[in-house]
């Protein structure tokens, strides 16, 4: 999605000059209906799926300005704070779900239509998780808090100046990331329709703050190094959690302000896979380096001034126990110390990475790089 709008950023600098003022701020309130069904994405997936859930939104929205840089790189997006209500299908098994949903729009725009690229990251609480008593056969969601991410597009249509009617398509997903099993995950792609008010109307092109451009002139490889941390329950639900440490090495490179590409090698030591090859005596030798995987990957980084947004796919070169998969995916946050738009080296930055095998998580990590 960021990929579409990353065009924007390819010659402007962080020194602004604002030409235009704003007049207004431009908050709106939205409500929406979501309809669908959850969707067996394992063969592991235990439950019987007979009926369609529902979703409830209501959002507030922001539009950006341009009093920021990162405003204008991505075409003046839109901020948005949504609660989310799941009323689940089969509510004896997977219960209600409540969320907070921070998210960022992208948006094209037209005359009479717009087109809306939705991405949020939130947390939810589930009512009826796994429990080996009460509650067997839902081997899907194993915490009563979980991530809830959902990706949406959507057409807009102005009806008024102050009304809109959004059509959308829209993916929810709700999982711990592997924290507490059972943690299959819960997955709702759905179709929806969208009401939305604003008080002063949507903002005009002469009412956004326009910036002077300025080619950005280096851009040479930087080398970076990324360490990490994870937690995971593996085996019986309820049973031990375990450490994943995580080490990346590699290049980057500027191909816009506000873009780079990133290329090198990813380490993983599992502790779990560790204490099952010695309690098993699976190997006689070497335990600790087969309990760990060796990947190359590549990635790509879109900057929205002290923050980034990160999506990676790796092929692994080197699992010689428990192989799950062939390649896996990561998609992240990455928050600098310095702007990131001329600074492109000697950068400290924090980081939360969420890795996936196909449609199921393997960790949530949390990691600190250097960027020389």
């Amino acid at each position: 999605m960021l990929l579409l709008f990353a065009t924007n950023g390819q010659a402007q600098k962080a020194e602004i000059k604002s030409t235009q003022k704003t007049k207004n701020e431009f908050w709106a309130i939205e409500t929406g209906l979501k309809t669908g069904k959850i969707f067996k994405h394992t063969p592991h997936f235990q439950p019987d799926v007979t009926e369609r859930s529902f979703l409830y939104e209501v959002s507030i929205i922001k539009s950006t300005n341009g009093k920021k840089l990162w405003h204008q790189l991505y075409n003046y997006p839109e901020l948005g704070l949504s609660f989310l209500y799941g009323q689940f299908g089969d509510q004896e098994t997977f219960g209600r779900g409540v969320g907070i949903l921070p998210s960022i729009r992208m948006i094209q725009r037209y005359r009479k239509f717009k087109i809306h690229y939705h991405l949020g990251i939130g947390l939810a609480h589930v009512s009826r998780p796994f429990n080996a008593v009460t509650n067997p056969t839902n081997n899907v969601i194993g915490s009563k808090f979980n991530n809830l991410t959902m990706l949406q597009i959507a057409l807009a249509y102005q009806i008024s100046k102050q009304w809109q009617l959004l059509g959308t398509l829209s993916f929810t997903h709700y999982s711990n990331a592997k924290v507490q099993t059972p943690n299959l995950g819960i997955n709702i792609p759905a179709l929806g329709i969208n009401l939305r008010y604003s008080p002063n109307g949507t903002p005009e092109k002469n009412q956004l703050i326009s910036q002077e451009k300025n080619p950005l002139v280096k851009r040479p490889l930087k080398f970076n190094l990324k360490l990490g941390h994870a937690f995971v329950e593996d085996g019986k639900p309820g049973g031990p959690r375990y450490s994943v440490l995580i080490g990346n090495i590699f290049l980057s490179k500027r191909i816009s302000i506000a873009s780079q590409i990133q290329g090198g090698i990813e380490a993983n030591y599992y502790q779990f896979i560790y204490h099952f090859i010695h309690n098993q005596a699976a190997f006689t030798n070497k335990e600790r380096l087969r309990a760990s995987k060796v990947a190359v990957f590549g990635g790509y980084e879109v900057f929205f001034g002290h923050v980034s947004g990160v999506a990676q796919l790796g092929v692994y070169v080197y699992d010689p126990f428990l192989e799950k998969a062939f390649f896996y995916a990561k998609i992240g946050l990455q928050a600098y110390l310095k702007p990131t738009y001329q600074q492109q080296d000697k950068q400290w930055y924090g980081a939360i990475f969420l890795k996936t095998h196909y449609a199921t998580a393997d960790y949530v990590e949390m990691a600190i790089g250097y960027r020389f």
